[in-house]
């Protein structure tokens, strides 16, 4: 049997073939563009439908949201990151499939955001569905080639081309308004909160300033940096929409400082101090081009900084 399942607000299933879909079919008497809404079935609307064959429906769909008997094929794999792997899938678009145990609000919110964005104008892939795939998850993309801007700066030493890259791009993202997505405050407080042996003296005092910064509608990306951004025959275009959030456009500036600049090179790396070095000079290129200064965004980089520590805890293991 071979299926897709797809979860947002509602749930949707699609049967490609096999018999399930003459059941559903049967039941409902209409599908649309291959989907039909079954968030109907767990509230008890049977709309005349047997309970017996209710029933077997509730069942088969249960068995497809927690992924058994999935039987997805997929390409080769055409990247591969910490939280997930990414693969061919069907023509002109990917799978990215989370790792197993990686946990379903943070998929569903990764799905949410980019479905929120897709009709922005910025250079990004089009996010289409949710699906399980045996015990993981994952979303299909538009497929988009080319290599990271971080593996081009890494490849050519051209910082002063990256800044350029990356501002170019960033000033196309926060030229749009958006609501419905999280606010950056609460992102950032949940995770100042959250920070493993904090000083309750010190957390006050960074929520206080996380109180004064300026609130906003300007789409936030979130995580903002070389890794996520795609280069094509000198075209960028921005992926990975966890993050994406809404608030003042200085606040996903400093988050893009922090990313490139404070974020910890492993002890053991090749020429570490060159890394090192190389952070911070293109952090301070990347402000340039973004006519932007470091006392503009300093209480935005000194809450971001506290709040690293509750959403990357173990971040500087192994780290001088």
């Amino acid at each position: 049997m071979h299926f897709r399942a797809i979860k947002n607000d509602n749930v949707l299933l699609c049967f490609e073939k096999g018999s399930w879909l003459q059941v559903t079919n049967l039941i409902f008497g209409r599908i649309t563009n291959g989907y039909l809404t079954v968030s109907e079935w767990f509230k008890g609307d049977c709309r005349g439908i047997e309970n017996k064959e209710m029933t077997h429906v509730k069942t088969a769909l249960k068995m497809v949201l927690k992924g058994r008997g999935t039987q997805m094929k997929y390409g080769k794999i055409i990247g591969k990151g910490n939280t997930a792997t990414v693969y061919e899938w069907e023509e002109g678009t990917v799978l990215k499939l989370f790792v197993n145990g990686y946990p379903k609000n943070a998929v569903e919110r990764e799905f949410l955001n980019a479905k929120a964005i897709n009709g922005m104008n910025f250079a990004k892939p089009k996010a289409y569905e949710i699906i399980c795939c045996e015990e993981q998850m994952g979303i299909i993309y538009d497929r988009v080639e080319g290599e990271t801007l971080l593996d081009w700066v890494l490849k050519t030493g051209d910082l002063q081309g990256c800044a350029e890259y990356m501002a170019t791009l960033h000033k196309t993202i926060v030229q749009n308004r958006v609501s419905h997505v999280p606010d950056y405050r609460e992102f950032l407080k949940s995770n100042i909160l959250n920070a493993p042996s904090a000083n309750l003296m010190e957390q006050e005092e960074v929520l206080e300033i996380l109180d004064r910064l300026k609130d906003g509608d300007t789409l936030c990306h979130g995580d903002f940096h070389p890794g996520n951004i795609l280069l094509s025959n000198g075209l960028t275009m921005v992926i990975d929409f966890m993050n994406v959030c809404h608030g003042d456009f200085l606040y996903d500036v400093a988050r893009t400082v922090f990313l490139v600049e404070y974020t910890p090179v492993p002890t053991d790396a090749d020429d570490r101090e060159t890394l090192l070095r190389f952070k911070k000079i293109l952090a301070d290129l990347y402000l340039i081009e973004m006519n932007v200064t470091r006392e503009m965004i300093q209480d935005y980089l000194s809450v971001i900084i506290a709040a690293r520590v509750g959403e990357c805890p173990n971040e500087y293991r192994g780290v001088r």
